[in-house]
């Protein structure tokens, strides 16, 4: 009867209501095993990573920022030498700059410390920071010579030295391992001696080098272009102003068909302007001021479209 069906539905409706609750359980387990072997794998994951894959920084590196600041005032990371956790958060020092590598440990690329009153020397532990990309130091009163175990920083793309009271060289520069070299600013030193040491630097866009001591021709210079790889001479920048270069400017700067600032001013350059410096047609700043350049401005200069800046005067 009604009853019947009644107490049927209803055992049919208790029988679902229990198992779906065990089906619940058993999913409910499983979720919970699936789970659990998840946090296992991972907990065995982390305990399979070498010790110190956290530390921000290698033996290496840290005793190279010791070195570098135990031979400049003030000391800048002097309180860092005996702070066992602070020496390993390196890459929260003032002016250093590390990777973003969260794998692994983290190395440093970039030391910028310019405009803090710095004065000393650079220190030969630099060279222990091998992933160093960046090095500006500039509007400092640094001094003495660069040391010659910089050349081995084969990543190192930027320096900016600009500034200080640096002297020497720069035959720093001079090493295969620095063709990484893209911008190079030494102005306002006193670097003495040639170009030389720049001639191997194939892959390099830009060079300030304004207000030192430098001598010598541009011959050196125009090697960069002559053997650059192709498709396009690397020279985009030149400022050597204000130095005491000599001799005559060679045909061969027509190479450097890249070039859109080149700055000769205040050396003491001779002779003819060359004809090559017209082919240049991305020039935007020309300056052969202040030099004893003799006879006379071909009109070729009018191809020198993109000019905004042109001093010739004696």
């Amino acid at each position: 009867g009604p009853n019947k069906g009644r107490e049927n539905s209803d055992h049919f409706f208790s029988l679902c209501e229990k198992e779906g609750s065990m089906v619940f359980e058993a999913t409910t387990i499983t979720t919970f095993f699936l789970f659990y072997m998840v946090d296992l794998n991972l907990l065995l994951l982390l305990l399979l990573l070498p010790v110190g894959s956290y530390a921000s920084c290698s033996d290496g590196e840290i005793s190279g920022l010791l070195a570098f600041t135990s031979h400049v005032q003030p000391a800048i990371w002097a309180a860092h030498a005996t702070n066992p956790r602070s020496r390993q958060s390196c890459c929260e020092w003032e002016g250093i700059t590390c990777d973003d590598d969260k794998w692994s440990r983290r190395r440093i690329v970039a030391i910028s410390l310019s405009g803090r009153g710095l004065r000393g020397s650079l220190s030969h532990g630099l060279a222990n920071i091998s992933s160093l990309q960046v090095l500006n130091v500039s509007i400092n009163s640094l001094s003495g010579s660069m040391p010659e175990d910089m050349a081995s920083l084969s990543q190192l793309h930027t320096i900016d030295l600009s500034s200080n009271n640096f002297s020497g060289d720069l035959s720093f520069l001079a090493k295969s391992s620095q063709n990484s070299l893209q911008h190079i600013n030494v102005s306002s030193n006193g670097f003495h001696g040639t170009l030389l040491p720049l001639r191997n630097l194939t892959s390099l866009p830009s060079l300030w080098a304004r207000n030192n001591s430098l001598t010598g021709g541009l011959g050196p210079l125009l090697e960069i272009c002559k053997h650059a790889p192709p498709p396009y001479p690397p020279l985009q920048v030149v400022d050597l102003s204000s130095n005491n270069l000599s001799g005559a400017i060679q045909e061969g700067l027509g190479n450097c068909t890249n070039l859109q600032v080149l700055d000769l001013g205040e050396n003491h350059l001779e002779g003819p302007i060359p004809h090559g410096i017209y082919k240049l047609q991305g020039l935007t700043k020309l300056c052969l001021a202040k030099n004893n350049f003799s006879g006379e401005i071909g009109e070729a200069i009018g191809n020198l479209m993109h000019l905004s800046f042109l001093m010739l005067s004696a």
